[in-house]
């Protein structure tokens, strides 16, 4: 068969999926899940993705099995309707599902790349391509396809905005006030409580239309921000309003011959959203905001942070809460004076030094002062003041970041910053900020993390606490945003380098590539080539620290989750990696942390407790080491306090990649405790979130033969041999027993197995 047709697939504002034969268009009704997935690959970078994720990501609630067979079904429909209508669109593998990118055209894509040119004809052309955000109004009900559309409808609306705010500033420089009050306004509509976004409009209606235009809408303005936020103007709009009043700021007849009564700050227009996380405004129907929190407002150091070394209590790591009780005036954020704002004069960050944080795989940012709403000296700024340093504090432990310091950071604080400015003469990579509410006793804090160089969004979350005192926040809130912090810097540093970018990558890429698929090990996937990436950086640099740490958690996690034959790693030339990589870095928490996994394969929970201890020492907010501690407890017959450990990691880091095996150390204890029931729902949310790890699935198979159940006993035996048909029963209860003290055997669990797996002894 000759195909003709090309296939147009709208992403942006309402989804249409339209053939193409040059001439005329016609719509291809699509059901939910054939949009999803069609949207979904239209994005990615090769138009392709793995059958794996593709199941996973859209029938999330479904069993592997299902999630395959109910993929398997959508492809075969979609290749019928695409041959029905003559296009050549799916590009169907045995491991990959994509489209032809011959033949497909994405107008998001082409958006982005009209939005990426310094051009104003290419920008133009990007207005024209947004007409409403990424996938509008479009939800599958399915959490792990809407987060990755919220994601994309954040990026994407980041990008509109910026290219709103260009072409307001180069057609009212070219002379067209028209076109640029057209783009001022549409940029206004895009972030329609932020001020900066306003200022701009003001200032153009004032030149353009004269001070009645201007002044009336300031009144529109101000009632919104009344009404919607319970704000005043900020005093750099109020300032504007005095001027335009005044005459300062004078008519242009034609156009504006000076840029100095309008100075292009970029902070004034490159928020990157209005919306929250979900792709809508924060908190409907609560008090809003009056600066969207995704508004770019400085930059990070390329200097290298002191690491603070904390020290906490094994008996109350899960119950830490630090009540705040007094303010500190030196905590306190920064108010907006009445004189012109200039970055501080910081010593340039040399782009050597930006090179040599990349190689070990660390990255430069800054937390700015969290904003807070209140009066100064409010509970609500002073506990805006505390988290800010608290999160420096937790960050600055992290091992992937280097933080600038609290007092550099203050003097962001009230401030608008230009980012491009300031990541010159600091050579920073990220920007991290957080709006901070508080209603009564609920603590409300939206967080995001910020690209200082394309000004484009990775991330951001919306956290909440309920304290019985108005000035007191857990430490658990700002442990759970950096360990989150830490998650997505791994993924943005794996983003900036698409696969194949280069014939011989840096060891900066090559080591973003590596921890990137080192999470994907957290999730049972033995196929991720970490070891290669690691491996080719050690070949080069046999002393990086980095590499070294990844290349031994390669082996030792490989042993821990029976991910393959034990011949496949090897354990003692990953325990002389850690041993190397503690020596060149001792205060690396990391290492402590790998070290305690090798332990426990070592059968010597003594020692791995003492090593997740000393790793939690060094960065309190490392989520793994807390549900580690909670299985060693649980070898020693310390069951509650075990359980309390593992559900603490899960309250720090509900989205983690290795989620699916903290389940799984909370089914095995409450087996233990006889909560049956409880050990089940465990134990199936570990396979929902690590399908392909074997120890899950035999788990599994164990408590349904406890139960009784012998075709869920039977489903579960049959996927252990599926996945690792090499693993014996022996070896499974033989781990278990080693790392337990004696007495403290998990009975219920080994009884579980033998039965399951019909080993008798």
């Amino acid at each position: 068969m000759t195909f003709a047709n090309r296939f147009k697939i709208q992403c942006l504002g309402r989804f249409r999926a339209v053939v193409w034969d040059g001439r005329s268009e016609a719509d291809l009704p699509l059901s939910r899940q054939e949009r999803a997935l069609i949207a979904y690959l239209a994005m990615q970078p090769t138009f392709g993705e793995t059958r794996e994720r593709l199941g996973a990501l859209i029938w999330d609630s479904s069993t592997d099995s299902q999630a395959r067979q109910n993929l398997r079904q959508c492809l075969l429909v979609l290749r019928k309707k695409f041959a029905s209508a003559n296009a050549d669109v799916m590009r169907i593998e045995r491991h990959i599902v994509g489209l032809n990118a011959d033949t497909v055209a994405v107008d998001a894509r082409e958006f982005l790349a009209y939005a990426e040119s310094t051009d104003l004809k290419d920008l133009e052309q990007a207005t024209g391509c947004y007409p409403g955000d990424f996938l509008d109004r479009f939800n599958l009900d399915v959490e792990p396809f809407d987060e990755w559309a919220r994601t994309e409808r954040a990026r994407l609306n980041a990008a509109a905005v910026q290219v709103f705010e260009r072409c307001a500033i180069l057609r009212e420089e070219a002379g067209d006030c028209v076109a640029a009050l057209k783009a001022a306004e549409r940029l206004t509509e895009l972030m329609p409580l932020n001020e900066g976004a306003h200022r701009i409009l003001l200032r153009l209606l004032a030149r353009h239309r004269g001070p009645e235009a201007a002044l009336a809408h300031f009144e529109v303005l101000n009632n919104a921000l009344h009404a919607d936020a319970d704000a005043q103007p900020e005093a750099e709009t109020i300032r504007l309003i005095k001027d335009i009043q005044s005459g300062a700021l004078p008519r242009s007849a034609n156009r504006s011959s000076s840029t100095n009564s309008a100075p292009r700050r970029a902070h004034e227009f490159t928020a990157t959203t209005e919306a929250g996380p979900d792709g809508v405004s924060p908190d409907a129907g609560a008090p809003r905001s009056r600066r969207p929190f995704y508004l770019i407002a400085g930059a990070a150091a390329g200097l290298v942070a002191l690491i603070s070394l904390g020290a906490i209590s094994l008996g109350t790591l899960p119950k830490v809460v630090s009540w705040l009780s007094q303010s500190s005036a030196s905590l306190g954020t920064h108010r907006a004076g009445s004189q012109s704002w200039q970055s501080p004069r910081l010593p340039t960050a040399s782009s050597a030094q930006t090179a040599t944080l990349a190689n070990s795989a660390i990255y430069p940012l800054i937390v700015l002062p969290f904003r807070s709403h209140a009066a100064e000296g409010s509970a609500e700024d002073r506990i805006a003041a505390r988290l800010t340093s608290d999160l420096i504090n937790d960050l600055s432990r992290a091992p992937n970041a280097r933080v600038i310091s609290a007092q550099t950071s203050r003097q962001y604080g009230g401030r608008d910053v230009d980012v491009a400015d300031t990541e010159k003469e600091l050579g920073i990579k990220y920007v991290v900020e957080g709006d901070v509410q508080l209603d009564g006793a609920k603590l409300r804090l939206n967080v995001s993390l910020t690209d200082a160089s394309s000004r484009l969004l990775i991330w951001s979350d919306r956290f909440s606490d309920e304290t019985p005192n108005q000035i007191a926040v857990r430490d658990d809130v700002t442990r759970a945003i950096a360990r989150r912090l830490q998650i997505n810097l791994v993924a943005a540093e794996d983003r900036r380098r698409p696969p194949g970018s280069a014939a011989r990558p840096d060891v900066d890429a090559l080591l973003a590539k590596g921890w990137a698929a080192t999470t994907r090990i957290g999730m049972a996937d033995k196929t991720t080539g970490a070891d290669a990436y690691f491996s080719e950086v050690l070949a080069r640099d046999p002393d990086n620290v980095s590499a070294l740490l990844g290349l031994s958690a390669f082996h030792i996690v490989g042993v821990a989750m029976f991910l393959d034959k034990p011949e496949r790693f090897d354990l003692e030339k990953a325990e002389k990696m850690l041993q190397r990589a503690i020596v060149l870095n001792p205060n690396s928490s990391l290492a402590y942390y790998y070290q305690g996994v090798l332990h426990k394969t070592q059968a010597r929970p003594e020692a791995a407790l003492g090593a997740f201890t000393q790793c939690l020492e060094l960065n309190p907010s490392y989520a793994p080491a807390y549900a580690q501690v909670g299985q060693v407890l649980s070898r020693m017959g310390r069951l509650g306090e075990a359980l309390e450990h593992v559900r603490y990691a899960i309250r720090l880091s509900p989205k983690d990649h290795n989620l699916g095996i903290w389940y799984l150390f909370g089914g095995q204890i409450e087996l233990e405790l006889g909560h049956d029931e409880a050990a089940t729902e465990w134990l199936s949310r570990a396979a929902e979130s690590s399908p392909r790890s074997p120890f899950i699935q035999a788990s599994l198979a164990a408590i349904y033969a406890l139960r009784g159940d012998k075709e869920n006993q039977a489903i579960h035996v049959a996927k252990t041999h599926e996945l690792a048909p090499w693993l014996t029963n022996e070896q499974m209860i033989g781990r278990i027993v080693g790392l337990s003290k004696p007495g403290a055997e998990p009975r219920r669990l080994i009884d579980g197995l033998r039965e399951a797996f019909a080993v008798k002894g």
